[in-house]
């Protein structure tokens, strides 16, 4: 294998990294082979590794770099979502787990929307029970303040689901990068 076979079969495999950190992978590369020489490019074949070996380790250690870091924007959790699944996709212990995760996460995800949306009807019903119970503030007190009440509890329970769904998105997120993370630690033992 040559330095340019070696480069072309990286680069297939990080090729589906962000733009940077695909740049400076293959930079890094390209920049060891220059610096080794033509006369000793078998030998920083044989130090490297595959190129699937050597890929398999940069996404690693773009993933474990990326998810101790905290990111507010949502363009940068995407990019660390898509490398967490890079990885699994290339630890052969990770296909059988993926399955399972992927199942796993869908549910979690269908079930937290379903709760939001939950909160949102209970919300707007409270709200419309409330506004029905100020109508009949000329007819009856007992029956108005008995809307107003039963209104308010809807609206304060459904708001208390809103933010109990937020978290558990958030807790979500957290137990599925932790998993990937064990996952791939797993997969770098086998």
């Amino acid at each position: 294998m040559t330095k340019n076979d070696y480069l072309q079969q990286l680069d297939k495999y990080l090729r589906k990294l962000p733009h940077q950190d695909y740049q400076e992978a293959m930079d890094y590369f390209t920049e060891y082979f220059d610096e080794a020489g033509p006369s000793n490019e078998s030998q920083v074949i044989q130090e490297l590794g595959s190129p699937k070996d050597a890929a398999k380790d940069i996404i690693h250690n773009i993933l474990d770099e990326k998810s101790d870091r905290v990111y507010a924007n949502s363009k940068s959790r995407l990019a660390l979502i898509w490398i967490a699944i890079l990885a699994c996709l290339l630890n052969p212990f990770s296909w059988a787990l993926l399955a399972v995760v992927f199942t796993i996460l869908a549910t979690g995800v269908a079930m937290i929307f379903i709760f939001f949306m939950l909160g949102i009807a209970g919300a707007i019903s409270g709200i419309a029970i409330f506004i029905d119970g100020l109508t009949y503030l000329g007819s009856t007190w007992a029956g108005s303040l008995i809307g107003i009440g039963i209104g308010m509890l809807f609206a304060g329970f459904a708001c208390l689901l809103i933010l109990a769904t937020s978290e558990a998105s958030k807790w979500l997120g957290r137990g599925t990068v932790g998993l990937v993370r064990w996952a791939n630690k797993k997969g770098k033992r086998s």
